[in-house]
């Protein structure tokens, strides 16, 4: 089966292409990526911030720094993957079929899995996939949909968070729901901790449905409750604040060092400490 991953340039992306290929590695892959930032991610310091962490780090300075180097890490960095697997990557500024698209439609996928992927699917890329276009998103719908969902449930205070794993179709983050992997709650953990586990809890949800479609098994799917749907957009200061005054932390240097340690060789402990400390 042919199987477009579309996901995002950054950290994350990493993360969940490490947990993806190598159990997806028997079907033709081809990876898609967007890595430009969303108009007013940058509009208060912690967005800002994200980015840097999230995105301007491992991608410039750290990842090249260990594909310089003849060891691997825990995890490989997308390059060292392409080289591992041996699957094509592009990067989308639009899903146009004359324009960067026109790569996605030339693969002629049979599937697309989009998580994290910045750019929204609209026609006539809908009739592409044989099987549709699926999103694993990091919240639980339809009561958090849009960006930063993380942020939003743990500002809700429910003990659980949810990832949702649901079709596409013409709207965002509405289409019907395949499956939620749930999360606790836990106070001592950082927004980007709890993060990286909700995409963690969902990859499995994932490769469920591929073994399901590899098998002509259609998933079961539920629509979403269409009064109980909330949007949310990029968050503004004042959200940040609610969320410190709670007692929450946004982002946890050791957390943050414990996941760009999976990348990194042990060869590159002490610059990997040096990048850490001088980012906090």
């Amino acid at each position: 089966m042919k199987i477009a991953i579309c996901t995002k340039h950054d950290l994350f992306g990493a993360i969940v292409l490490n947990h993806l290929i190598p159990n997806l590695s028997e079907h033709e892959l081809a990876v898609f990526f967007s890595h430009e930032s969303l108009s007013g991610e940058s509009s208060v310091p912690e967005l800002a911030r994200f980015n840097f962490l999230e995105r301007d780090l491992p991608l410039n300075t750290l990842f090249p720094l260990i594909e310089k180097t003849s060891n691997v890490g825990e995890l490989l960095t997308p390059l060292q993957m392409t080289q591992k697997y041996h699957f094509k990557t592009n990067v989308l500024r639009d899903l146009l079929p004359t324009g960067d698209g026109a790569t996605l439609y030339a693969f002629d996928p049979d599937v697309i899995i989009s998580v994290r992927f910045r750019l929204i699917f609209k026609k006539p890329i809908f009739s592409l996939p044989k099987f549709g276009i699926f999103n694993l998103h990091p919240g639980a719908l339809p009561a958090f949909g849009g960006l930063f969902a993380p942020l939003r449930q743990m500002l809700s205070g429910a003990p659980t968070l949810g990832c949702t794993f649901h079709r596409v179709d013409s709207g965002i983050d509405t289409g019907p729901i395949i499956d939620i992997a749930w999360v606790p709650l836990r106070q001592n953990l950082c927004l980007m901790q709890h993060t990286f586990e909700l995409y963690l809890a969902g990859i499995p949800l994932i490769l469920e449905l591929v073994n399901n479609l590899v098998i002509n098994k259609d998933p079961f799917i539920s629509p979403q409750i269409a009064d109980k749907r909330c949007y949310f957009s990029i968050p503004e200061a004042a959200e940040f604040s609610e969320f410190k005054q709670k007692g929450m932390k946004l982002i946890d240097k050791h957390a943050y060092r414990a996941m760009l340690s999976l990348f990194t060789p042990p060869t590159l402990k002490n610059q990997l400490d040096e990048l850490v400390n001088s980012a906090f």
